[in-house]
């Protein structure tokens, strides 16, 4: 099954995705800031990546999506957020394969949205 890369700064909601992906049988990693996202993308090599857009710390979630895929171009990616600006939009459609999930989200239209991005990866 996909690999998947969880960035999270908040502990309840990066325990639960990777709970609930890890029972779909996912190999789940998981980050609580861009810095450490960033790092763990080397050693880990994630099929899909999994982000809150605001993150605490330095580097925000949109950051860890352009940082990510200067290492790995085609990453499919699915931003998790409370709030869509026009801006986040905009940002967002410029972007391939990048899905944007508006909290709360569904447990089981969260799973569909990261099996469909790692349906993306594995026919590339």
């Amino acid at each position: 099954m996909a690999k998947v890369l969880i960035v999270d700064d908040e502990f309840g909601s990066r325990d639960s995705s990777q709970a609930l992906l890890e029972v779909e049988g996912f190999e789940v990693e998981v980050a609580a800031s861009g810095r450490e996202a960033l790092e763990l993308q080397q050693r880990f090599q994630p099929d899909v990546l999994v982000v809150d857009r605001i993150l605490g710390g330095e580097i925000d979630g949109m950051e860890v999506v352009k940082l990510s895929r200067d290492v790995d171009p085609k990453l499919p990616v699915v931003v998790i957020t409370g709030y869509v600006s026009a801006e986040l939009e905009a940002q967002i459609e410029s972007m391939p394969l990048v899905q944007c999930m508006l909290k709360p989200i569904p447990p089981e239209e969260f799973i569909e949205a990261v099996r469909k991005a790692s349906q993306h990866r594995a026919v590339q």
